[in-house]
């Protein structure tokens, strides 16, 4: 089995003790293989990750240059125990080599996660499964860094940061945390201060040899803390061999409370001192930019309208929400996942197929509805299979491999993907391989078919081996909520844009009589093609958005207290860097001529990206949610009474009395 690509970013996990019947044991996911060779399985830590809730698994070649010696003249169940008192007080800190997905006897293998350069570190006394770990990166004086201060001018001007194991954070910056330390001491031998904590940073490059920050602005400014050493080395996981310029904090360390405790707050740089010849852009890009935007505004609004006529003609005839409009279109422009759920019958397949008809994509082969089916088990149900014995790929009757195809040659026009009932079957085995890559940056978002290493097919110029999924496809699901259907993981959760749609009341009825129009543009097929093209791109303009209407920082203090009550009640609950990015970038897609303004936008976002992850049984709540007489309380109605100057959070507080009633009445949220 060939390896496909070396994944440079560090993780840290711990040992899996999860057994082949899936329950935990002492010496579950230690194996001993036919070659008499050692290995076990990793579970990882850290907050954020591709990887999150994949099984990686450490070979004996990687176990021989850790700090453990294998006696192979013992028997089997003696080697294992071994290893489990031994692992069972150390940490790991490794990074992570993917082995292509094979197939064999029209079988289909694989992928298989490996840990590669294994390192392992003692436990520390607080040590608990519960935490989750961010990768911060340790930057130490240099000569052409000797100091703090030069450090902070490089930040403060978007100046390159020397390091030399760029390697070790990942290529996808998204991934990469907000905060920085700084060492004061040359060498990093780390015998005297760490040095100071540098938060609210935002990466914007990584190359082989450096890092860039995005120079602080006046709403993120970026706060400086004087790091208590002997505080932070109580769980701090540090200079690690190989892995020098990297360290290891718990999430729950990185709290305002706990950062107020193990840190002394110092100074705050702000964007007023920016070299701001550095970032200029001269007046002509400037109009280029100003004209381009409002073209785009024009083509959005008349999209949005002729969606709000489609969705209520005689055709359609459906009576929705307003604004679950408007976010459904949002979702689409800024996320490739996004899901429709509620009751049967709702309308959400028809939502879908309306918007398919504004956009002039439906009854051509640039919107599939692809309906799910509950035997489906892994990708090759979705996707196909190569059929080895013939030399041939066998596409499924599905019709996605064609569409994908398509697609990748024609990236100005949009392609939509419907999975209708997608819950049907387990979402993560069918369609394992996309929530993976529909993170990724787009020029690494590929999906691959087969191995052309292992086999060569005669129709390999129709169906190659890998296909690129660009920034003009977007997936739909639609999701039924009851006893015969699958419920969501977190990996997915963190991936999609989660709409319930309200109930609009039986007396508010549209009549499609009143509907002038079918919502068709009037220059027909010219309007459809610069829709199109306006969609299939927008995805490429958020960041520029982004850096004019980011998050707030009231904003951004807002999500970390939520994410704070998150990760101390519910264990594995907190939300990371690639959600609040997709919100951010919700946020800054909001038009003005939209009629749906930032209040109701940040609104919708809690209640849709965040609060479907409240799940679990009435004893985790621990006073987050809950009735009194009739009366909704608890300490995430407290937070948005604080912060009702953001909005009033209407739709977030229909979604907590739903979650609350149905605590109350099972003792349990789903």
């Amino acid at each position: 089995m060939a390896m496909k690509k070396k994944y440079g970013q560090a993780y840290i996990g711990e040992w899996n003790q999860i057994d082949q019947n899936g329950d935990v044991s002492t010496t579950g996911g230690i194996l001993i293989d036919r070659n008499n060779d050692l290995m076990f399985k990793l579970r990882l830590l850290n907050s954020s990750s591709t990887y999150a809730g994949e099984e990686i698994n450490a070979y004996d070649s990687e176990i021989s240059h850790l700090d453990f010696e294998d006696d192979r003249e013992l028997t089997k169940e003696e080697r294992k125990n071994n290893f489990a008192d031994w692992a069972k007080g150390h940490l790991f800190i490794f990074q992570i080599w993917e082995e292509e997905s094979y197939t064999r006897y029209d079988k289909s293998y694989g992928p298989n996660y490996v840990a590669k350069n294994l390192a392992a570190v003692q436990k520390n006394d607080d040590f608990s499964s519960n935490l989750s770990y961010e990768l911060i990166p340790i930057i130490g004086e240099k000569s052409d860094l000797p100091n703090r201060e030069k450090f902070e001018n490089s930040l403060n001007t978007g100046r390159a940061i020397p390091i030399d194991n760029t390697d070790l954070f990942g290529k996808n910056t998204d991934d990469i945390s907000s905060f920085a330390i700084f060492h004061e001491e040359a060498g990093l031998n780390y015998s005297g201060e760490l040095g100071y904590l540098y938060e609210n940073l935002d990466l914007s490059d990584i190359a082989p040899e450096y890092l860039r920050y995005v120079t602080p602005a006046k709403n993120s400014n970026v706060n400086v803390r004087k790091i208590k050493t002997s505080e932070w080395m109580k769980f701090i996981y540090f200079n690690i061999p190989g892995y020098d310029d990297v360290s290891f904090v718990p999430t729950t360390q990185l709290m305002v409370t706990q950062l107020d405790l193990n840190t002394n707050y110092d100074s705050v740089l702000s964007g007023d001192n920016n070299d701001k010849s550095s970032s200029d852009v001269s007046d002509t890009q400037d109009k280029d930019i100003e004209s381009n935007l409002i073209k785009d505004d024009i083509h959005e609004i008349q999209l949005i309208s002729n969606f709000r006529k489609m969705v209520k003609s005689k055709k359609y005839n459906l009576t929705l929400n307003d604004n679950d409009l408007v976010s459904f279109y949002l979702s689409l422009k800024t996320s490739t996942l996004t899901v429709l759920a509620g009751l049967s019958g709702t309308g959400k397949s028809k939502i879908i197929t309306a918007f398919a008809d504004a956009l002039g994509v439906l009854g051509t082969n640039q919107f599939k509805m692809i309906s799910v089916r509950p035997s489906w088990q892994d990708d090759s149900d979705l996707l196909g299979y190569a059929d080895t014995m013939h030399n041939v790929y066998r596409p499924s009757d599905s019709g996605l491999v064609e569409m994908l195809v398509d697609a990748a040659a024609d990236p100005n026009h949009m392609y939509i993907v419907v999975l209708d009932e997608m819950n049907l079957a387990r979402i993560e085995h069918y369609f394992s391989q996309f929530i993976s890559v529909l993170e990724r940056n787009n020029s690494e978002r590929e999906i691959r078919l087969y191995n052309s290493n292992i086999v060569h097919l005669f129709n390999s110029d129709r169906y190659p081996s890998t296909i690129k999924i660009g920034s003009n496809i977007r997936f739909v699901g639609t999701v039924n909520i009851d006893e015969s259907t699958f419920s969501f993981s977190d990996k997915l959760m963190d991936r999609a844009n989660i709409i319930e749609l309200q109930m609009v009341p039986f007396n508010k009825r549209n009549n499609p009589a009143e509907v002038i129009d079918d919502g068709l543009p009037k220059d027909g097929k010219k309007e459809f093609e610069e829709y199109q093209a306006f969609l299939a791109t927008s995805m490429n303009t958020i960041a520029t958005n982004k850096e004019k209407n980011g998050l707030t920082k009231n904003e951004l203090d807002f999500f970390w207290k939520l994410d704070e009550l998150f990760l101390n009640d519910i264990p594995d609950g907190g939300f990371g860097w690639r959600t609040l990015n997709s919100i951010e970038g919700f946020l800054a897609s909001i038009s003005e001529k939209m009629d749906f303004n930032r209040q109701d936008a940040l609104d919708y976002q809690v209640a849709q990206r965040i609060l479907p992850k409240l799940r679990g049984t009435s004893d985790t709540f621990n006073g987050l949610l809950e009735i009194n007489d009739s009366k909704l309380e608890g300490k995430l109605l407290d937070l948005l009474d604080e912060e009702s100057s953001l909005s009033d959070f209407v739709l977030s507080r229909a979604v907590l009395l739903k979650k609350a009633k149905e605590l109350q009445v099972t003792g349990f949220v789903s």
